[in-house]
């Protein structure tokens, strides 16, 4: 019984830096964006970038890439602490030191200023940074505003149920902007920012439209290229407690976590792309199955993760 009028995706926005000077950080979301970015990252150019999840990642393997000299400053004590396994950002963070890009751990930015140089990073735990060009790479924050002006529930974005319907049902949310209930993590609810989701939940939500009444059934998944290596996440990592980790080669390693049941929850790989996106996909369709394998049998180099499909 659907009789939905509305759909909102009003995706999000980047959080910015409120700080004195904090409107002198670039920020990325649009190819607008990308092109003024670009057109500072120059060979030689002094870049900062504040944050070091996965697009501050990114961004620093591409400015490092073009020749400049990169600092990353982070608030936490390592890369990439919201969206991937340690193990794996320990690794990406040694290929980033071996590009040249540097590091500033626990420290935060108070403000941002003119100088002769260029500009000044004022930090919280350390003298200032001298800088050609700063950005800012510390999230992002759903565009509720429409949705709050209608009065419909929001919590870290456009509340929906499993068929992506708001708290009023004749209007659905889709994408960056909606934080839907996943039936496969227990009604777990889930803001995703990723191409794939924001595609799979606008599908969704017009077939919902038309009165089909599709649930949540994609596994969240994501990627990012960083130099030569390939990461890619399927699941949700934080709420496993064990770990089976499978090397793929000598150069890409699989990584398969599981709750408290003995379910499938996550995989986490890293390496050259060609070496991990098979076993990353096998995994996504087996987490989708709530699976529970054998963990000893996969950490055995030689067990072939797609025989657990005919299982």
């Amino acid at each position: 019984s659907f009789s939905v009028r509305l759909l909102l995706a009003t995706g999000a926005n980047p959080r910015r830096v409120t700080v004195p000077g904090g409107e002198k950080a670039f920020c990325l979301r649009t190819p607008m964006d990308a092109v003024r970015i670009k057109r500072g990252l120059l060979p030689g150019k002094r870049v900062a970038i504040i944050g070091g999840g996965l697009i501050g990642m990114e961004l620093a393997a591409s400015a490092t890439a073009l020749g400049c000299r990169v600092t990353v400053i982070e608030r936490q004590g390592k890369v990439l602490s919201r969206s991937t396994p340690s193990s794996l950002a320990t690794i990406v963070e040694a290929r980033h030191r071996s590009a040249g890009v540097e590091f500033m751990f626990g420290t935060g930015v108070t403000a941002i200023e003119d100088c002769s140089m260029g500009l000044t990073i004022h930090l919280t735990s350390a003298q200032g940074l001298e800088v050609d060009i700063v950005i800012a790479s510390i999230g992002a924050v759903p565009n509720d505003t429409l949705a709050v002006q209608a009065g419909l529930a929001v919590e870290n974005g456009i509340t929906t149920d499993e068929f992506l319907r708001t708290s009023d049902p004749t209007i659905l949310a889709a994408g960056d902007c909606a934080s839907t209930i996943h039936p496969l993590f227990g009604n777990r609810r889930l803001r995703l920012e990723s191409w794939r989701n924001a595609i799979e939940q606008g599908e969704r939500a017009a077939r919902n439209m038309l009165g089909e009444g599709i649930s949540q059934e994609t596994v969240p998944w994501f990627w990012s290229d960083q130099y030569d290596l390939c990461l890619q996440v399927t699941g949700l990592v934080d709420v496993a407690i064990r770990t089976v980790e499978r090397r793929l080669g000598q150069d890409a390693t699989l990584n398969l976590h599981f709750d408290d049941t003995g379910t499938l929850v996550a995989a986490s790989g890293i390496g050259p792309l060609s070496l991990i996106a098979k076993d990353i996909r096998i995994a996504e369709m087996l987490i989708a199955r709530r699976i529970r394998p054998d963990q000893t049998l996969l950490s055995q180099p030689g067990y072939r993760l797609k025989s657990l499909l005919a299982a």
